[in-house]
């Protein structure tokens, strides 16, 4: 419970912090989509009973996934110089580097894997990203990712063999089911464009 309330706090923030904002400093947050590829740094399983015994089986499943997100973009300084004194005084390429970059953060909506999934979680990250047009930018992110898994305890024990429920057996396996299933984000980075509204 803990890791869900500082995950939220981390993606809201920004959100808090742009709301505070005058309206000089909103023209360097910019909000977007962005789609890309995500991979997770650890393994994780697909759960099933087998159609023959019901006995307890699992599948591992791809780590990589395609992703498509909503994205705030903070800009670490402004790509544009508006006053011709400050673009006259911006001649080092150094400079000019510096201002394309911005850390994002992102909510991911649609996840495509084995299959299309419209994310009921709050899964994203944050990342830095680096322009390469006006509005769009290539970003590395850093990401956690709910995911449902069967409980350590029911995995152990009973992983090839069938799960007793009350004077039977289960014979069939519901996500929902808070007593056999739980909520385990996965970290795991991405490389996403970032299109700017």
């Amino acid at each position: 419970m803990k890791t869900i309330s500082l995950f939220t706090s981390a993606i809201l923030f920004p959100f808090c912090c742009v709301i505070a904002q005058d309206k000089e400093k909103l023209k360097d947050v910019t909000f977007g989509f962005a789609a890309g590829f995500s991979q997770n740094f650890s393994d994780v399983y697909e759960y099933s009973l087998s159609p023959a015994n019901t006995t307890l089986q699992r599948q591992k499943i791809n780590r990589g996934s395609f992703v498509i997100s909503s994205m705030i973009s903070i800009k670490l300084t402004k790509l544009e110089v508006e006053n011709n004194e400050l673009q006259s005084q911006k001649t080092d390429t150094r400079a000019g580097f510096k201002e394309r970059f911005a850390i994002n953060v992102g909510l991911n909506l649609i996840e495509i894997s084995n299959s299309v999934q419209f994310n009921k979680s709050i899964d994203g990250g944050v990342g830095l990203g680096y322009y390469i047009q006006k509005n769009a930018q290539v970003s590395l992110m850093f990401e956690a990712t709910s995911v449902r898994q069967i409980r350590a305890g029911i995995e152990n024990g009973y992983l090839g063999k069938q799960i007793p429920k009350e004077s039977a057996y289960y014979n069939a396996l519901d996500k929902d089911d808070d007593n056999l299933f739980y909520n385990k984000y996965v970290a795991g980075l991405s490389l996403k464009i970032v299109f700017s509204l």
